[in-house]
């Protein structure tokens, strides 16, 4: 992780500040961090940004408990790790937000096309820069409303990488549940008696794979050149990664196959696979 000058920070908390922190982490132990950020704690963070001011107020959709805990806290946070936490995010926003603006629109657009899918809404997706976000860097919870949430302290944040983090993570809500693409990964499975387990991930290293691909070749365009993408650097699905997969995916994107025809190459690649 990018180091943002932290250690400064807490070698300077008063005992009272550090038990302030403490007991916060404390509680975020023993109450929410078995919780998935994906799927478990949407509705906390939907209340969270609907927050105005600095005094949290409840409603049903969370706990007194979990009010107490954050009015208790916030003022501490906000004088002691918030000020280098806003100026870190502000400063890679400011790094990548110039190329974020001549990529959006053709990119995109260009995933749309592979994922049969066109955006849902004409307003823009959110975007929360955090320094701290999940094992992976990055997450997208679709309920109750849509947000991309992506970690800045990743080395990664300060390259062409981050970029593609964007562009997939947004593209999330393309390749979502019920859309033609799992859809069609499902039906065809179904359809096909497979000797195999159903390949949960087929879905997602497809969509890494796409938007690499697509990323790589819109970033030629503005100068970035030799970029390799994330599912390859990162080794991401290893299990599900063979030259045949790529190549089903990248005739697809040339046009020269259906998203059915894509379907059945890619589960027939990955039962091969397994029964060799």
């Amino acid at each position: 992780m990018l180091s943002i000058g932290e250690k400064p920070v807490e070698e300077s908390l008063t005992v009272q500040q550090r038990a302030l922190l403490d007991s916060a982490i404390g509680y975020y132990k023993s109450h929410l961090i078995q919780k998935s950020l994906v799927r478990g704690l949407g509705y906390e963070r939907y209340w969270l940004q609907k927050q105005v001011g600095t005094k949290a107020k409840k409603d049903s959709t969370v706990s007194q408990e979990f009010v107490d805990v954050l009015n208790t806290v916030s003022k501490t946070y906000r004088e002691t790790y918030w000020p280098i936490h806003k100026k870190h995010n502000t400063e890679i926003l400011e790094l990548q937000i110039s190329n974020i603006r001549k990529l959006e629109k053709r990119i995109i657009s260009r995933m749309e096309r592979l994922s049969l899918t066109p955006w849902p809404s004409k307003k823009k997706t959110r975007v929360d820069l955090t320094v701290y976000a999940n094992y992976a860097g990055a997450y997208t919870p679709t309920r109750p409303i849509f947000n991309v949430i992506v970690s800045t302290v990743d080395p990664s944040s300060l390259g062409p990488a981050f970029l593609e983090t964007i562009f997939h993570e947004g593209s999330h809500l393309l390749f979502r549940y019920e859309g033609p693409w799992r859809e069609s990964i499902f039906k065809t499975f179904e359809a096909g008696r497979y000797q195999m387990k159903f390949p949960r991930h087929l879905w997602h290293v497809s969509l890494f794979y796409l938007c690499g691909q697509v990323c790589k070749e819109e970033f030629s365009q503005i100068d970035i050149k030799e970029y390799e993408m994330t599912l390859l650097t990162r080794n991401i699905f290893k299990t599900y990664q063979s030259t045949e997969l790529f190549a089903a995916l990248d005739e697809y994107m040339q046009n020269n196959n259906t998203l059915q025809a894509t379907t059945k190459q890619l589960l027939e690649i990955l039962e091969s696979k397994a029964n060799n």
